[in-house]
Parts: C-alpha cells; sequence; structure tokens
C-alpha cells in the first residue's frame, strides 16, 4: 500500500503548489487536491479526503498533515507536516 500512496505523492505536491499559486488558502488547496485525486490516485483521494474532513471540524493543519503521514507512512509525508509545523512555530508562510 506504501508503494501506491508514493506514487500519487509527487502529483499531490504538484496539484498543491498550482492551488497556492492560484491564490487558494493551503484549506481549500487540500480540499480541490483530493477531489482531483480521487479520480487518479484512489487510495491517496482517500486520505486527503479523510484530512479535508479533519480540517473541515476545525483540526489545525499542521495536526491533519501529521495524522495522514502516520496513516500513510511516507517519510514524505512526514518531512510535509514537519514543515508546516516549523512555518507555524517560526511564523513564516510556505505560500
Amino acid at each position: 500500500q506504501k508503494q501506491v500512496y508514493r506514487r500519487g505523492f509527487p502529483d499531490f505536491m504538484d496539484m498543491m503548489i498550482t492551488c497556492a499559486d492560484a491564490g487558494r488558502s493551503l484549506e481549500a488547496a487540500v480540499e480541490r487536491v483530493s477531489q482531483e485525486m480521487a479520480g487518479t490516485h484512489k487510495w491517496l483521494g482517500i486520505q486527503l479526503a479523510i484530512m479535508n474532513l479533519q480540517l473541515r471540524a476545525g483540526k489545525p493543519l499542521r495536526e491533519a498533515l501529521r495524522e495522514l503521514a502516520d496513516r500513510i507512512g511516507l517519510e514524505e509525508a512526514r518531512s510535509l507536516a514537519v514543515l508546516f509545523r516549523q512555518s507555524e512555530e517560526l511564523g513564516t508562510s510556505l505560500t
């Protein structure tokens, strides 16, 4: 299953960057990308949809990303979660 997630992760990152460049908030980007990924990378799309629901329920993005990383078990996702946490702690923007 990890390899399935790994194949889709670069597409996830590319789509997130595209959404950020278009001016979407990170939360809105996650919602859009989870919908898109459902058609191309079903299993990763499901995990992103779970993350989107967590965000809608009020969970902070850094926590939702950490939990996504735990669920899919990719080091790349863990690194992304750490990046978001550090950015928040230092007050820097990722967009």
